[in-house]
């Protein structure tokens, strides 16, 4: 048995406002999480569940315009399984999104109904659209779920893509919403285990955009980190952004993780020429630590320093804490406080890109 890349899960925390001037940190939050996923091009944007339920949940989606100005809609209502358009204004990029019973980035909670399925904001234009899969699998001790896709259709996937299942067959595979999470070829491993497994008979399509997954954890907000960090103009000062997030284990047997570490194992494009993003491992598990606000830099619970990674990635830090073995079952207690600093030089040119988070080690 192992612990495999879907039990790793990048939650937020309880201080998350994306603004200057407030307090950032504190211990674990489940129901929020982060992501470093974007849109490939301006569009507009729809808001599904996975489950026909989900008729009063409401949804809040703030994205920046093809011009660059925040906007924040008035909240829309779900209507299950049927995509609500958001707004009719295009979207350049996903800068946080919230559904009823959650708040972050400074977008209170828009009331409704908590969602009983996986909530998806998307793109309205589809990476893939009315694909047949070759096969579905279950997960299994040592591998995520799967979905074989339609031949050739891996070379146009990435990690943070969401699967959408668009017919019935078998009984009881349709609408469920799945996050890619690794990519073989034309075999996407998922975040979590199916319902239904699909089969040759499935067909799905593939979008981009924020997953609010209900299990293991029901996420209620989403932020994408650093979306309203900026540089000075040129002339100006560098600035140091600092935003904090969790990593859990949660697998259920529960294995630990053993010499685990954390990496930015990737940042697609580069970032523009001066600037650099680091990340340092908290000493403790659940570290309760905040910064004054995020130009400041944060200490370890306690006041110890902390040890940023440096150069371009892959760039990894070994884990400190619990001897190096993060444990499994997915509780506040186990969670792995990390802190990302983002540095801006003065003059540095906006930036529209991803970066690959992961965490590493052995199971015992």
């Amino acid at each position: 048995m192992s612990v495999i890349i879907s039990n790793l899960k990048l939650y937020g925390c309880a201080s998350m406002p994306e603004a200057d001037g407030a307090t950032v940190g504190g211990v674990v939050d489940f129901n929020r999480k982060v992501t470093f996923s974007d849109l490939a091009a301006n569009g507009t944007l729809d808001v599904v569940s996975s489950s026909a339920s989900d008729t009063a949940t409401r949804c809040i989606a703030r994205f920046r315009d093809a011009t660059g100005v925040v906007v924040t809609p008035a909240f829309v209502t779900l209507t299950g399984t049927t995509a609500v358009q958001i707004s009719a204004t295009n979207a350049e990029r996903i800068q946080a999104v919230v559904i009823s019973g959650g708040s972050i980035a400074g977008i209170a909670d828009p009331g409704g109904t908590n969602a009983v399925g996986d909530v998806c904001v998307h793109a309205n234009t589809r990476v893939l659209s009315s694909r047949t899969a070759q096969a579905g699998a279950a997960e299994t001790a040592s591998l995520p779920a799967s979905i074989t896709l339609q031949s050739g259709d891996g070379a146009s996937c990435s990690v943070g893509m969401i699967i959408r299942i668009l017919n019935n067959t078998p009984s009881g595979v349709q609408f469920q919403l799945r996050e890619i999470v690794a990519l073989s070829g034309d075999v996407a491993y998922v975040n979590r285990d199916w319902g239904t497994v699909p089969s040759s008979s499935t067909t799905y399509e593939v979008l981009r955009g924020v997953l609010c997954d209900i299990l293991p954890q029901p996420i209620r907000a989403v932020t994408r980190m650093f979306a309203t960090s900026a540089a000075d103009a040129l002339g100006g000062s560098s600035r140091t952004f600092y935003e904090k997030f969790f990593l859990s284990n949660q697998n259920a047997t529960p294995l630990s993780l053993t010499g685990a570490s954390v990496a930015i194992q990737a940042i697609s494009p580069a970032l523009p020429s001066g600037a650099a993003l680091q990340i340092a491992t908290c000493s403790a598990f659940n570290d309760n630590a905040t910064a004054a606000n995020r130009q400041t830099l944060p200490t370890n619970q306690g006041g110890g320093a902390l040890t940023f990674t440096a150069g371009a990635p892959p760039q990894s830090q070994s884990v400190s804490a619990g001897g190096g073995a993060i444990p499994g079952g997915g509780t506040a207690a186990n969670a792995l406080g990390v802190w990302a600093s983002l540095l801006l030089p003065a003059g540095a040119a906006a930036y529209k890109g991803a970066a690959t988070i992961r965490a590493q080690g052995q199971t015992v």
